[in-house]
């Protein structure tokens, strides 16, 4: 064979050999983001106190428990694929530099001299292909990711990347013109080669016979905004399936979507399907009694948040972060349905429950935590027992000055926090 296709066919056999690494990866991955949301977070939370050595600890402690595999498996094709073309791309070049046996005439059409850079009316052919052939892999890469569109650190970094690939296609052409044209096809070969690969894995009957997932959808953007509250608690990644198909983890997260959209009919409508194939899940319940009190079913629902209370002490006092917060916010709900009802007292058995926890170490689970506390010294004042209120608002204040406000209004007839909650930064609805 002449040299140029002697070049093609080794490219093609370099990364047919190196297509098991890719496959492992994306199997590994798939498994990740099944398991994922089962995960605490790897860094600690901004201004929590947590140590970073032993956040990381407990994040890895999980994973090895879960089965979820190593986040280093992203980079075990590019750790292959990059050294492979990097020394694919500097042996040919060698060759040509060194005028190997055959190099001078082992080209065809207009690249006849495997050893020559390009010049003449075609020489900006390869530079031009190579180029554009970057430029479309880029874009091919980032179609349909919603990566771009998270709205923290992730999807900030993705979009500079991005960005910067696409800039990257000016350097490359020009590039093109200081190489060896034997250097240039095996380059425009593996960028082919790249570019056959992405539209061939993006195809939903390969994806399907290798079991992979489908791709996500782009993250709508008008949600593209920071996440407090319920969705922050609750949300997963969905994939796109008949609704009949999905899992009750995902039938819960498609009625936060709803639910974040204002939309409480239809998030009601599909809490209520995830409870009847299960009725105590405990998510779902603490979510339908917030949607119920937001809508004045004060007594419908104290019997969700009751339930997801009973279920959470049922088998001990919770010790995992997630159980802990989910408990304190059906204590905490449940509180508020039966002060709205004028059941101050019953109301304050369950605010005196988070009040007797251990302060939470996790932001987002001591945020609900001062909540419970705001809450148990609204419900104190009700019923006369100002210096009990008290020592509950010092408290808070510890923890942040801003709670300093309402004991100055302690003494107020008919004060009253509730209102303050449902309307703060920090509802979960």
């Amino acid at each position: 064979m002449p040299w140029w296709m002697v070049i093609v066919m080794s490219t093609l056999a370099l990364r047919v050999a190196i297509l098991p690494v890719l496959l492992v990866q994306l199997q590994k991955l798939k498994i990740n983001a099944e398991l994922a949301p089962k995960l605490p977070p790897p860094l600690p939370p901004p201004f929590s106190g947590k140590s970073w050595i032993e956040q990381y600890k407990r994040f890895r402690e999980k994973r090895i428990e879960i089965g979820c595999p190593s986040f280093l498996w992203m980079l075990a094709y590019p750790s292959v694929q990059i050294p492979c073309f990097i020394l694919g791309t500097a042996s040919v070049r060698r060759m040509a530099l060194d005028h190997y046996p055959g190099f001078e005439s082992g080209g065809t059409l207009w690249f006849q001299n495997l050893t020559e850079l390009p010049h003449g009316a075609t020489g900006c052919i390869f530079p031009l292909l190579i180029a554009t052939m970057h430029l479309v892999n880029v874009r091919l890469s980032f179609e349909k990711s919603s990566l771009t569109m998270l709205p923290n650190l992730i999807g900030v970094l993705a979009k500079y990347y991005r960005f910067y690939l696409h800039c990257l296609t000016i350097p490359l052409f020009f590039t093109g013109f200081y190489l060896p044209q034997g250097s240039l096809i095996y380059w425009a070969s593996n960028s082919s080669i790249t570019l056959v690969q992405q539209l061939v894995m993006k195809h939903p009957l390969v994806r399907e016979k290798l079991g992979l997932p489908d791709k996500l959808a782009p993250v709508d953007s008008g949600q593209s905004r920071d996440m407090d509250g319920l969705e922050a608690t609750f949300t997963v990644p969905l994939v796109k399936k008949p609704i009949h198909e999905l899992s009750l983890l995902e039938i819960f997260n498609l009625s936060i979507k709803h639910l974040t959209k204002g939309e409480h009919e239809r998030a009601a409508s599909l809490l209520r399907m995830v409870l009847e194939k299960d009725p105590e899940y405990v998510r779902a319940l603490v979510v339908m009694g917030q949607i119920l009190i937001q809508d004045e079913k004060l007594v419908e629902a104290t019997e969700y948040l009751d339930r997801a209370v009973t279920k959470l002490l049922l088998v001990g006092h919770p010790t995992e972060v997630e159980e802990i917060d989910h408990l304190i916010l059906a204590s905490l709900w449940s509180g508020v349905a039966l002060a709205k009802q004028g059941k101050f007292a019953e109301g304050i058995v369950h605010f005196e429950r988070i009040a007797n926890m251990k302060e939470p170490e996790d932001a987002k689970t001591k945020t609900h935590y001062c909540d419970g506390l705001l809450m148990l010294s609204s419900a104190l004042v009700s019923v006369g027992r100002n210096d009990e209120a008290e020592k509950y608002l010092r408290i808070l204040t510890t923890y942040d000055q801003a709670y300093g406000k309402y004991l100055k209004h302690l003494e107020s007839e008919g004060s009253n926090f509730a209102d303050d909650l449902e309307n703060s930064r920090r509802k979960d609805y």
